[in-house]
């Protein structure tokens, strides 16, 4: 295999002060390499805690070798030729970046770390970044006008992509501004995130009112974030995702945490939260419960929802109920008992119990993929 350092150029960006340099290894041969591979370089410093893999090379074999290995996202390489492979990088833990003289930080480019090299989807993102749960930059449309979501790449073989979060102060609920935001704003993290809202857990939630376009889902950071029906609508045509995860909690009652099943059923549910149908879709065998999950609404399906009038029919949804807040709005529920309810001034969690001021850690959140 035989391959050439063909330069570097310098990124207009700073890390901590320090000038970032690209760093392009290409190859005449394609059998082990892509095409091109972009690295960015940090001198004086290296990537602790990280490394899986210590060995001898100078500094272009270094940079092959990392190439190569799928496991390898950055690298360190010190004067006396010893380089360290490392599975992750300081854009997902910035922590972890320290001074070291005489150290050369090297960090692989990847889709979806950059308006410049988005994805289509968490779903398109998903083989490339299988752990790593946090925002990415997708273009729904391929109209080289990319936003950033937050991707769950973790949980059920993850690509989901967050569209509604409600927190209660909850920085666990979403791996976002805790220890490992970089300067990028990149975060650890497939399910899209479509919907955000965080109080201090001390006064009630906020009001806040649903985006009428999907690019709404971009807001999250702004901790109040959702979309509208129609906004879900037109996500799906750029999308075509197939599946809904509801997921919510409460640190004093319980967790209501269930995905809609891969079949005729579950894709009747995704059709009516994305307003391609009013037809209130059948409750059970429509959706599979998930880890955590130990609500009373998911093991009382049969007794779900509310049509003309009728109580516990076995549905989703209220047929009493239209317009652009089904989500939100008695999406799930058995009357006077259980309900999936953050509407006006209701915020309930598998329960009928409205606390006076949510407790920290409670937390609202839908996704798709």
């Amino acid at each position: 295999m035989k391959g050439n350092l063909v330069g570097f150029l310098f990124c207009p960006c700073l890390l901590s002060g320090v000038a970032v340099v690209l760093v392009t290894v290409s190859s005449s041969q394609q059998t082990d390499l892509k095409k091109e591979e972009v690295f960015e370089r940090v001198e004086d410093f290296r990537l602790v805690g990280h490394v899986f893999k210590t060995f001898i090379a100078n500094e272009f074999q270094c940079g092959l070798r990392s190439v190569r290995d799928g496991k390898c996202w950055s690298y360190n390489h010190n004067g006396d030729k010893s380089c360290e492979m490392n599975d992750q990088t300081w854009r997902l833990n910035p922590v972890a970046l320290i001074p070291a003289n005489g150290f050369t930080y090297y960090e692989r480019e990847g889709r979806g770390f950059h308006p410049s090299k988005p994805g289509r989807s968490c779903m398109d993102l998903r083989s490339e970044h299988p752990l790593l749960n946090g925002e990415y930059w997708i273009d729904p449309e391929g109209n080289r006008n990319p936003m950033k979501v937050y991707c769950d790449m973790t949980t059920d073989g993850g690509g989901w992509l967050l569209i509604f979060h409600i927190g209660f102060n909850n920085e666990a609920s979403l791996s976002v501004k805790k220890d490992y935001e970089s300067d990028s704003g990149f975060v650890l993290g497939g399910w899209l995130l479509v919907a955000n809202l965080v109080t201090d857990g001390s006064t009630p939630p906020p009001t806040w009112t649903a985006e009428s376009s999907y690019r709404g889902i971009s807001n999250f950071t702004n901790n109040k974030m959702g979309i509208t029906t129609s906004a879900m609508k037109e996500l799906r045509t750029h999308l075509s995702f197939t599946q809904l995860r509801f997921h919510r909690s409460k640190q004093k009652g319980r967790t209501f945490h269930v995905t809609t099943a891969a079949n005729a059923s579950g894709e009747a549910v995704v059709q009516y939260f994305s307003g391609q149908t009013d037809v209130l879709p059948v409750s059970c065998r429509s959706f599979q419960r998930m880890e955590g999950d130990n609500s009373k609404l998911a093991i009382g399906c049969e007794d779900w929802g509310k049509e003309n009038g009728k109580l516990n029919v076995g549905k989703w949804g209220n047929s009493y109920i239209k317009g652009e807040d089904i989500l939100y709005d008695h999406a799930a529920f058995v009357s006077g008992k259980y309900h999936w309810l953050f509407h006006d001034n209701y915020w309930y969690c598998d329960d009928m119990t409205n606390d006076a001021n949510p407790t920290t850690g409670d937390f609202w959140n839908i996704y798709v993929r």
